[in-house]
């Protein structure tokens, strides 16, 4: 009897012991789900709070694998034509192909710049006059027994007219005038990524234009960043696909007619004003430019993204003095 009860009060205690680790490992269990929502809160909370940084660093990862993606791209393009090249056969199919090339373009050129017209115009105005000869005689002869007087008068009048031709030709060459391309060095405006702020920086860019610099300033703007500045998290906030419309300068304010693709900023209102910012400081960079008036597809609009930002009026410089 002894024994089975000693039997019994250590079963009970086994079963006790096993029982409390069981409760135990519930309890342990119950904890991790309730520190993983309270972590996940926690990301929550900081994603919101730095939302706009974080998509604007997101899309600087993204523009830099794009663009790592167009170099390797070259770069085997590249590799391809100078294997290519070393091919004996693969040469001189080139060769005759830069020749054709070559002809073709200097023949073109010479076409174009060379364009002769002649325009001939005859004159016939040369008149000369045979003076007039008039010839009068008079013979009176002798007098003899019988008085007898004979007149002879003969009278030639010639008239002669010749005319001989005058050739006068006139000969106008025209070329084909074109246009001259000038070159200058714009400052566009991007906007710098760090952990405890953002900010607008200026990159220089040589501008080629005709007679508009302000347009193809803004053009190369739309262009983007560089692979160097990606790597430095230099971004642009303005959407891709962006076009410029047409850009006029009027009473010291630039008009900028963008595309919708303009209005397709889902990144927040820092973001937005970013977007602004860029425009107007590039704009304002030109002589002549206080201000700038910004036109969606022709048309003036109150306001611009979601969070409903003022761009019916002219945007200048010390509207974004407070950022």
């Amino acid at each position: 009897m002894a024994k089975q009860t000693t039997k019994k009060q250590t079963a009970n205690k086994t079963t006790r012991k096993t029982n409390s680790k069981k409760k135990e490992d519930e309890k342990k269990r119950s904890i991790i789900p309730l520190l993983l929502l309270i972590i996940l809160l926690l990301l929550g909370v900081i994603a919101y709070t730095y939302r706009d940084k974080l998509q604007v660093m997101f899309r600087s990862g993204i523009t830099y694998l794009n663009n790592q993606d167009k170099t390797e791209k070259n770069q085997n393009k590249s590799d391809k034509k100078h294997s290519d090249n070393d091919n004996p056969l693969q040469k001189a199919i080139s060769k005759l192909e830069n020749k054709t090339t070559t002809t073709t373009t200097t023949i073109r050129k010479a076409i174009s710049t060379t364009t002769v017209r002649q325009h001939s115009t005859t004159t016939t105005t040369v008149k000369k006059f045979v003076p007039v000869t008039t010839t009068t005689t008079t013979v009176r002869p002798k007098p003899k027994a019988t008085t007898t007087t004979s007149t002879t008068t003969t009278t030639t009048t010639t008239t002669v007219r010749k005319e001989e031709p005058t050739t006068t030709t006139t000969v106008r060459t025209a070329n084909a005038s074109k246009p001259v391309v000038k070159t200058r060095t714009s400052k566009v405006y991007f906007t710098r990524v760090t952990m405890d702020d953002s900010y607008i920086v200026a990159a220089n860019r040589e501008v080629h234009y005709i007679d508009s610099p302000l347009t193809e300033t803004i053009n190369v703007l739309l262009q983007g960043t560089n692979i160097a500045e990606d790597k430095k998290y230099i971004v642009t906030n303005i959407p891709d696909n962006t076009r410029l419309l047409s850009a006029r300068i009027a009473n010291n304010i630039a008009y900028l007619d963008f595309s919708g693709e303009f209005e397709e900023n889902f990144y927040g209102r820092d973001s937005t004003m970013y977007q602004l910012q860029q425009i107007v400081y590039t704009a304002t960079e030109f002589d002549g430019v206080d201000a700038v008036q910004i036109l969606i597809n022709g048309k003036k609009q109150d306001y611009l993204g979601g969070e409903g930002i003022l761009i019916g009026e002219p945007l200048r410089r010390q509207d974004f003095s407070s950022r």
